[in-house]
């Protein structure tokens, strides 16, 4: 069940959190849609091998991405990493259990040597779907998953600082905001890792769904608890890995909905895309870009490849020349807005 939206009162004793969080987050006024470096995602990775033969189709078809990012994400579940059970997606999308850490590789892993060379230009992500509805709570569940405490699964706690953004799948802001999620994140990226890797903080993209893009739509309120939520950027998302191609119309009304909020609060995480993006399916991307300028964007079941038409996706496998396609249009794209 969700929870109902905030009311006024409720949305300023967030602005009073929001503000006190400042000074561990180093969260900065945003002055227009999107001010930060934009990131080209790519999603849904199993193991490292495929992260490696992603970065050199990507070296070979794009070189230097310039001041742009490529982020690889992982996805990780309550189920397939606290149950340690494997789901629907199958392993070779989801991993199961600390085998997800293996995706991001480490500094201290002979496994993962030529890392400095293959992969500079791509850092990770861990995108994790939180669940609600567990008897665990949020904290608890990402407490276990990021492996704050050390003396949990001690083996894998150095693939942490191979680690550079968490990306949050499944909520609505208002079950972050009554939980303390993001306030609890920050508190803890700031004990363990002050300054992160190459001196960079872990940044929290939070992502939002079909509900969640209706409501910005529709109630201004709800799109101040997006801009006070803290994360350092926003993906707007109404496929959630599908490949379901997204709604133009109604992520330009988002994204303006989003900016009044920004004009009202003076803060605003940067602006991602994602829906039904992938080789050749960048137009509606492009066409929010030529009217809101550089936006991140976030591709994942298109990049894949699926053994009939039924697009099963426990018997599908990422494809790297399809990714690293991507990765080129996406980025010919942002290269015209920069």
């Amino acid at each position: 069940m969700y929870i109902s939206c905030l009311t006024q009162e409720e949305i300023a004793v967030q602005t009073t959190k929001s503000k006190s969080a400042e000074n561990i987050i180093g969260t900065d006024v945003r002055g227009s849609v999107s001010e930060g470096l934009p990131y080209i995602s790519v999603s849904g990775i199993g193991d490292f091998s495929e992260r490696t033969e992603l970065c050199k189709e990507v070296r070979s078809k794009v070189g230097d991405m310039g001041d742009v990012e490529m982020i690889v994400g992982v996805q990780a579940t309550t189920k397939t990493q606290i149950y340690n059970v494997e789901n629907s997606r199958g392993a070779r999308w989801h991993p199961v259990g600390h085998g997800v850490w293996g995706a991001f590789g480490s500094f201290e892993d002979p496994d993962t040597q030529e890392y400095s060379s293959v992969h500079q230009g791509s850092t990770t992500a861990l995108h994790y779907f939180a669940d609600i509805n567990s008897n665990i709570s949020l904290t608890n569940q990402l407490g276990y998953v990021m492996q704050s405490d050390p003396g949990v699964c001690e083996p894998y706690w150095h693939h942490t600082d191979a680690l550079s953004t968490l990306q949050i799948n499944g909520l609505i802001p208002e079950q972050i905001a009554s939980q303390g999620l993001l306030e609890k994140i920050c508190f803890w990226r700031e004990e363990t890792r002050p300054h992160g890797r190459n001196g960079q903080r872990l940044r929290i993209i939070l992502q939002l769904g079909c509900e969640s893009l209706s409501r910005i739509v529709l109630k201004p309120d709800y799109a101040k608890q997006v801009a006070l939520s803290g994360a350092d950027y926003v993906l707007l998302d109404s496929s959630g890995g599908l490949g379901k191609a997204l709604k133009k119309d109604k992520y330009a009304r988002a994204i303006r909905a989003l900016q009044e909020a920004k004009e009202t609060t003076g803060k605003m995480p940067d602006i991602a895309i994602a829906g039904g993006l992938g080789p050749n399916r960048l137009d509606d991307y492009e066409w929010l870009i030529e009217r809101f300028g550089p936006l991140s964007c976030d591709a994942e079941g298109n990049l894949r490849d699926y053994v009939d038409h039924k697009r099963d996706p426990g018997s599908s496998r990422f494809n790297p020349q399809k990714a690293a396609e991507y990765v080129r249009q996406a980025h010919e794209i942002l290269s015209t807005v920069n």
